[in-house]
């Protein structure tokens, strides 16, 4: 019995001291281990950011046009799914522009993406009227399109955190910023 823990050791596999194989390494790794290793193996991480919203420009409210070289310059670039009609985004967009203005005046290498789940453009301009950040424009629904496909967006409101790269930090961005915006930033610009 030694002998076969002793072996099953070797090959990474531990068990308690009966000789019982109760737990491998592969069940032992904490959580942290385990979303890197699916990050590295979805599909997402093998994506640059121009393949996940387009090459752009990307428009501001005011007309302004926003390059991709501008986006990527960035270290954290979060993705917010939105639309005017959906009453749980418009409850978390003033929000987010809070957080975005406070972060932007700190210094904080970042930048903001909408990409806009609205069924018209009117829709689309009035709410972006209350975003200080640059959007995916109305008209690429194909960008628009290719960036919920990218990670599986199901649902609005959604904030998806990248780094200037493309490569998922991480699909939970809301309820990171809705439940620590003082040090969600920090937490996303360190997991790149």
């Amino acid at each position: 019995m030694l002998k076969t823990l002793l072996q099953h050791r070797k090959e990474g596999v531990h068990g308690c001291a009966c000789g019982c194989l109760c737990e491998t390494d592969r069940e032992r790794r904490t959580d942290r281990e385990r979303e890197r290793e699916r990050k590295r193996a979805s599909p997402e991480s093998n994506m640059g950011l121009s393949d996940i919203i387009g090459e752009g420009p990307f428009v501001k409210s005011d007309g302004t046009e926003v390059s991709l070289e501008d986006v990527a310059s960035n270290k954290v670039v979060l993705l917010y799914f939105s639309a005017h009609w959906c009453p749980p985004c418009r409850q978390f967009t003033p929000i987010l522009a809070e957080w975005y203005r406070t972060a932007k005046e700190a210094g904080k290498e970042v930048e903001l993406i909408f990409v806009s789940s609205d069924r018209d453009s009117d829709g689309f301009k009035g709410y972006l009227e209350h975003m200080p950040w640059p959007a995916i424009p109305f008209a690429k629904q194909a960008e628009r399109s290719s960036a919920g496909a990218a990670f599986s967006v199901r649902g609005i409101p959604a904030l998806i955190v990248v780094n200037s790269s493309g490569e998922l930090i991480t699909k939970d961005g809301r309820s990171e910023l809705a439940s620590d915006p003082d040090s969600c930033f920090d937490k996303w610009a360190k997991a790149q």
